[in-house]
């Protein structure tokens, strides 16, 4: 929502309401009993629409298959304006009381975007590219000329990803919007950028009724945990909070195979962090017909009645007509999606799938990972050298050799640890770490559980000292991990 000091004066439109729809190039606008297209934007891609047809003396049975053509022309002058164009998915004929219809479902005509999963390795790429060359290697059919820069880099595998799941990912790292239209033309642009100066929605004019205005709560968090993983196995764990946690802690965890280093889950977790932060109002309001009006654009809403009075966020027009519509009526979702019992049930649902088997059982908050693939991480050997992907002495005639690691620095005091690793001949070899910046070490000797710290500190350093001694004759570290909170 926009927050500012505009002042709104609200001027009747004379409506001269013109509504046709086609299908398959048949006007059936005289039987359409009920009818709705729904044109989205960001957290859905693709539009449906649904059209009860009445079939009185069968005039249309056997008429209409999957693949035929849908159009909704809309307009308040000659009723040319096309609104929606989508394809018949299934049509079904039906009998009840009040007599024989065709139930005819389908998608607006974007519909292979949701058909294609997508694979893609982004590297310190503008998300707008980003999109852009997918939308040229997976969907050459569609067009990219509204599709804007963000000024933002971002680093991003994705490996056979739907299409929604990729746009919203994209959205949500730039704070963009993105709609497809009856084109095939894809607009990405910012949030609140686009404002409808023609539309408005108030009271004692084209007003009908809402849902429900008011900030629903449940899903706001106060931080977001990645867990990725390591090319050694380990989970990697970045937990993003809000500003000032305290009190009640609410959480959600993501599991992403795609954060492969420290890096990408931070990246992920502050993106997502903000989505889960941001407050802003929801509501269904239901008016007389917008014509004008595009998923992902501004407008005013002044219902003053139930405490509605600014600029809002369309994130999915729905458009509804038939004979017992009384005519066309919009029903708009602002700013975030309604949340109904259904909409919970299935967020629940996703994020028990999505458990996997990166383990963190002793839930710690962030960890430091160390592959030895390169020597990113490394600040001094002393007769130890990293070679293909392990540590280990520098040559034969070394019986010890000692590695420490770059220094990593926290926001708050560190309070718990644990430390896991893999290699193999290191029964001899010591491990240790220090918060303090090295003045201090502290060995450990019990791995794989939970201990709290003897000293306090923000600076992280690891220290590894070989030993090749008795059966150890040739210890190698494949890889460290050092969890922490």
């Amino acid at each position: 929502m926009e927050t500012n000091n505009d002042i709104f004066i609200p001027i009747p439109k004379i409506k001269r309401t013109n509504v046709k729809i086609e299908i398959n190039n048949i006007d059936v606008t005289a039987y359409v009993e009920d009818s709705y297209f729904i044109k989205p934007s960001t957290t859905e891609i693709v539009g449906t629409f649904l059209i009860l047809l009445k079939n009185a003396g069968e005039r249309f049975s056997n008429q209409f298959i999957a693949g035929n053509s849908v159009k909704l022309y809309y307009d308040d002058s000659n009723g040319t304006t096309l609104q929606f164009y989508g394809r018949i998915d299934s049509p079904r004929e039906q009998m009840s009381k009040s007599g024989k219809f065709i139930e005819i479902y389908g998608r607006h005509i974007s519909y292979r975007a949701n058909e294609l999963t997508i694979c893609y390795d982004a590297n310190s790429e503008d998300p707008s590219n980003i999109l852009i060359n997918v939308i040229n290697k997976y969907f050459p059919e569609f067009t990219t000329t509204n599709i804007n820069l963000t000024g933002l880099i971002m680093t991003r595998t994705w490996v056979y990803v739907n299409f929604k799941d990729f746009i919203l990912e994209l959205c949500k790292y730039s704070g963009f919007d993105c709609r497809i239209d009856n084109s095939l033309d894809v607009h990405f642009f910012k949030s609140y950028s686009r404002f409808n100066s023609n539309e408005a929605i108030t009271d004692l004019d084209n007003y009908i009724s809402n849902q429900g205005y008011g900030i629903d709560n449940y899903f706001q968090k106060t931080r977001v945990v990645v867990i990725g993983q390591d090319l050694t196995g380990y989970p990697i764990i970045y937990t993003s909070k809000i500003v000032g946690e305290t009190g009640e802690i609410r959480e959600i965890k993501i599991n992403d195979s795609n954060a492969t280093t420290y890096e990408k889950a931070k990246t992920i977790g502050d993106a997502n962090l903000t989505y889960y932060t941001n407050s802003t109002p929801q509501d269904v309001i239901t008016s007389l017909g917008l014509v004008t009006l595009e998923a992902g654009e501004v407008m005013w809403v002044v219902v003053p009645r139930q405490g509605i009075y600014g600029k809002y966020r369309i994130l999915m027009h729905r458009l509804i007509f038939g004979s017992k519509s009384s005519g066309i009526r919009s029903q708009v979702t602002i700013e975030k999606e309604f949340i109904d019992n259904s909409i919970l049930l299935g967020q629940r649902i996703t994020v028990e799938n999505a458990l996997n088997q990166n383990e963190n059982i002793n839930k710690l908050d962030y960890s430091y990972n160390f592959d030895f693939i390169n020597e990113n991480y490394t600040l001094s050997h002393t007769g130890t050298k990293i070679d293909n992907g392990t540590l280990i002495l520098e040559n034969e005639t070394i019986t010890e050799g000692t590695w420490i690691s770059q220094s990593r620095i926290t926001t708050t005091p560190i309070t718990q640890i644990e430390m896991r690793y893999t290699g193999t001949a290191l029964s001899n070899s010591k491990f240790y770490y220090s918060l303090d910046g090295g003045t201090t070490w502290i060995q450990i000797t019990n791995f794989s559980t939970l201990l709290t710290p003897t000293i306090s500190g923000i600076t992280i350093l690891i220290k590894v000292i070989l030993i090749k001694s008795g059966n150890d004759t040739n210890p190698t570290l494949d890889g460290l991990v050092f969890f922490y909170s």
